[in-house]
């Protein structure tokens, strides 16, 4: 499990490095202070994963059947064994764009959907003994990016002024 989170660590920074250079030639924002889409960095890491050999599906129907995630990558372990699930991998992927005090909690209800969404039978059979959630957190607000690290202002205490313009 150690070796599987310092491979998720080197391929998030990969995608933000490369996320970083794209946004540096074109900023892609609806508005003047409106923040990326998380598609952006659900795209980016999907590329990280995807040089890394993994297979990537965005957008991948679950159950509850109204749910998706945003997007599923698999990795084929070395072996068959049914017992470790062969070190097959199934990541389960949900990303969230936080600009606003209120928004932290949109990224607890997507944790929430993580835990309650179920792969189908099939996912299951192969990599059902290593399904791993993880949720990407977009924001370009230095104050919330800082909070997130655990070394800025208490969330609460962060105002947007651009909030009453949506």
């Amino acid at each position: 499990m150690q070796e599987l989170e310092g491979t998720m660590q080197e391929l998030i920074t990969k995608a933000a490095e490369s996320l970083e250079k794209a946004l540096k030639e074109y900023l892609p924002l609806r508005a003047e202070g409106y923040d990326l889409p998380e598609t952006n960095a659900v795209m980016y890491f999907a590329q990280a994963l995807k040089e890394s050999g993994w297979l990537i599906y965005p957008e991948v129907p679950v159950e509850p059947a109204t749910q998706r995630l945003d997007l599923l990558a698999l990795q084929k372990g070395p072996t068959e064994e049914p017992s470790d699930g062969g070190g097959h991998i199934a990541l389960c992927v949900e990303a969230k764009r936080i600009w606003a005090p209120g928004h932290a909690a949109n990224v607890l209800m997507d944790i929430k959907k993580l835990e309650q969404a179920r792969l189908s039978k099939k996912l299951l059979e192969t990599y059902g003994a290593c399904v791993r959630d993880a949720v990407l957190v977009v924001t370009h607000r230095q104050e919330v990016a800082q909070w997130w690290k655990g070394t800025g202002k208490n969330f609460s205490a962060l105002t947007d002024s651009s909030e009453a313009k949506r």
